[in-house]
């Protein structure tokens, strides 16, 4: 849920740049896309991703 939001937010941020009316806006909306890829860089996603391939891994059962 916290990615799909993540995307969405990148999408918005990107349709703001491209059709921005003024140079104001497309430096706020420039300095928010930085802050994003900054807070993304910080965030460690592998224990994230580890977890989530743990859980849908199929698990080796031992049949005797």
């Amino acid at each position: 849920m916290f990615i799909i939001i993540l995307i969405h937010y990148v999408f918005i941020l990107f349709n703001s740049v491209l059709f921005c009316q003024n140079w104001n806006e497309f430096a706020f909306q420039l300095f928010m896309l930085v802050e994003l890829w900054i807070i993304l860089e910080a965030v460690d996603f592998s224990g994230l991703n580890f977890m989530l391939f743990e859980h849908l891994s199929v698990q080796p059962r031992n049949i005797s």
